[in-house]
């Protein structure tokens, strides 16, 4: 039975329906969007493979772009949402990374080969649409973060720089891991070596395997927040 995410209790008869939605609506686009390319699919194909009217669309994707990197879109609101339940203790940062993590880890069974997909449609995509989609979408999940922060320490971030410091860290960690991840990178290594071993990399299956799967996406966003304070303390001298 499907639950509410933040409550553990189940969802509505409507609740489903508008989940199954926003499921399908994300699972026709991206099967278009690798058929045709994203520049070429229109709005109209995907509403029409999703058997639902533009309007239905708008309720639940504000553009093109957000529907091509709704597994972005979905692991930012979750990751505020833990973010927001979760007990400040300790160190602040230790907080952002373990919620961060253990978001990674409860999303849906096969979060990790989407979000592989749509990292690699932005990737290849001959227009920069998608990729200052995913920019604007780090500001909007930064702000909220920070507004949390702000509410939970009643600390301004106006009048202390280290709140928006601390958002910028922890996506920072998570950009620079997942990069890692899609390129099939382990620590130390130069270049594209998983990726070049990938049979067909649009075959997202076969690629998050030789990735490791989200285990290692895992591994490789903590060894990201590990490697901040040595970053910190680099010296060139």
């Amino acid at each position: 039975m499907a639950v509410n995410d933040t409550e553990g209790t189940p969802l509505s008869l409507r609740e489903r329906k508008k989940q199954r939605t926003l499921e399908e609506l994300a699972d026709c686009a991206a099967r278009l969007f690798e058929e045709q390319g994203f520049e070429a699919t229109t709005l109209e194909e995907v509403v029409a493979a999703a058997e639902v009217s533009k309007r239905t669309f708008f309720r639940y994707y504000g553009s093109k772009e957000a529907v091509a990197l709704a597994p972005e879109g979905l692991l930012w609101g979750r990751y505020v949402a833990e973010v927001a339940d979760r007990p400040l203790r300790g160190a602040v940062l230790d907080t952002l990374r373990t919620a961060l993590l253990d978001t990674v880890e409860a999303m849906p069974p096969g979060w990790e080969e989407r979000f592989y997909a749509c990292r690699r449609l932005a990737a290849h995509s001959p227009t920069p649409a998608l990729r200052d989609h995913t920019v604007v979408a780090s500001f909007h999940a930064h702000a909220e973060l920070t507004a949390i922060l702000e509410r939970r320490l009643g600390i301004s971030s106006e009048a202390d720089v280290r709140l928006r410091m601390l958002g910028e860290f922890a996506l920072s960690a998570w950009r620079c891991g997942a990069k890692e991840w899609v390129m099939g990178r382990e620590p130390g290594q130069i270049g594209r070596p998983a990726m070049d071993a990938t049979p067909d990399p649009r075959d997202a299956a076969t690629a998050v395997r030789v990735r490791g799967g989200r285990e290692r996406l895992l591994r490789r966003v903590d060894e990201a927040f590990a490697a901040i304070p040595a970053s910190l303390a680099l010296s060139a001298d």
